[in-house]
């Protein structure tokens, strides 16, 4: 826990112009963390930190992401504002919520994010099924957004409050550090609440912008980091659960030697997060014995390439999927047929993909899943193979064969 406090502590405070009191100028810089990594396992927070950030018309948001491998995107508007009203019971105490409670089941909810595009699934073709108009930057002051085509490419305006649809795209690996979408609130913004989401992650990875008039007060950035710390705490605390259930092995299925990480939705939650770990993270085996993964939202992968994002960025701002880190490589991946039910459950059954004898000479790559899989790889030559999870490159494990 004192690794854990001083952590959280050197990164919010390693963020612009931390202040000690309350400020009530415009023009200042606030800095609001999206996503974050952890330091005793790999993560994925899928969630703004502070969840609420009281600001001035003309200060400039720098939204801050840490790469983790998950994509996201800054996303506002008068659309967006619609769903406040459903997420700001759950987004702003940042608190576990029974799957009964799903803001989104409800069909209020299905009204309000009527008009705003999905990120994946309405592509032209050229952006592999990717919506344009979510996936690259949008800003429109009025209208509907299309879902066949980009919107108009312009200069980023200064946030108002009254476009309809103010949206980042995707952000860009920029490395580890410099991923950035810094939005300007214009100086005639009206006071009131804003909220913004994720396109990707949906609405359930939420924030709000409380804009406050010019002669009140608002927080220093370092009161916004101290919050971020307490909102960030009461998420690690349920990965740490997560963590410990998996390292025990006790739910691990037979005939299977390593299962990826939990999510928040295994025990309700907003915002929803990934852990992003293999368990046991090292293996111990003998040559011609085979080796069974069981996942999902992950890869495993051996003698991986240098990174990549699993989305690219092109040059003229459209962005495509990125195949190597997707689509199997040097031996069999997921089937594109269905896979079959379990009879009990009614949930489909895990696949089971063998990608036969591997003696480390080679890319080898399961693909990402769609749906559960069981991978298995039998090791023909004694030696320690390192591999990872190609969307999350912090994601790393070891397989040691003997002889």
């Amino acid at each position: 826990m004192r690794r854990i406090s001083v952590l959280l502590i050197a990164v919010l405070v390693g963020l612009p112009a931390c202040g000690g009191g309350s400020s009530s100028s415009s023009g200042a810089v606030r800095t609001i963390l999206v996503d974050f990594n952890y330091d005793q396992f790999a993560t994925s927070y899928l969630g703004f930190f502070p969840t609420v950030a009281a600001v001035h018309p003309g200060d400039t948001i720098d939204f801050k992401q840490a790469w983790t491998g998950e994509p996201h995107t800054v996303t506002m508007g008068t659309l967006a504002n619609g769903l406040g009203k459903f997420m700001g019971p759950f987004v702003k105490k940042v608190r576990p919520v029974p799957a009964e409670e799903d803001p989104s089941l409800d069909a209020e909810f299905e009204a309000a994010y009527k008009g705003l595009p999905e990120f994946f699934g309405e592509g032209d073709g050229g952006d592999e099924s990717l919506t344009p108009s979510a996936s690259r930057p949008c800003y429109l002051p009025s209208g509907d957004v299309p879902t066949d085509k980009p919107c108009p490419t312009t200069e980023q305006p200064a946030f108002n409050g009254r476009q309809v649809f103010y949206n980042s795209g995707f952000i860009a690996y920029q490395g580890n550090n410099g991923n950035h979408f810094k939005v300007d609130l214009a100086k005639d913004t009206p006071a009131g609440e804003y909220f913004y989401f994720c396109l990707i992650h949906g609405p359930l990875m939420g924030g709000f912008l409380d804009v406050k008039p010019v002669s009140a007060d608002t927080p220093s950035q370092g009161e916004l980091n101290r919050q971020a710390r307490k909102d960030l705490d009461a998420v690690t605390a349920r990965m740490r659960k997560l963590d410990k259930a998996a390292s025990s092995g006790k739910d691990r299925p037979a005939g299977v030697d390593v299962v990826e990480g939990g999510n928040g939705y295994e025990d309700g939650g907003i915002p929803p997060f990934l852990v992003d770990e293999f368990y046991p993270s090292t293996v111990k085996t003998t040559v011609g014995k085979k080796v069974t993964w069981r996942i999902s939202g992950h890869t495993v992968s051996f003698k991986v390439p240098k990174y990549g994002p699993q989305i690219i960025v092109r040059a003229d701002r459209s962005i495509e999927f990125n195949k190597q880190a997707y689509e199997a490589q040097g031996g069999p991946g997921y089937p594109k047929a269905s896979a079959p039910s379990d009879e009990s459950s009614g949930e489909p059954k895990p696949v089971a993909v063998d990608a036969g004898e591997y003696d480390g000479s080679k890319f080898l790559s399961s693909g990402l899943p769609d749906g559960a899989m069981d991978y298995s790889i039998t090791f023909s030559k004694p030696g320690t193979y390192k591999y990872a999870c190609l969307i999350h490159p912090a994601m790393i494990g070891t397989v040691v064969v003997s002889k």
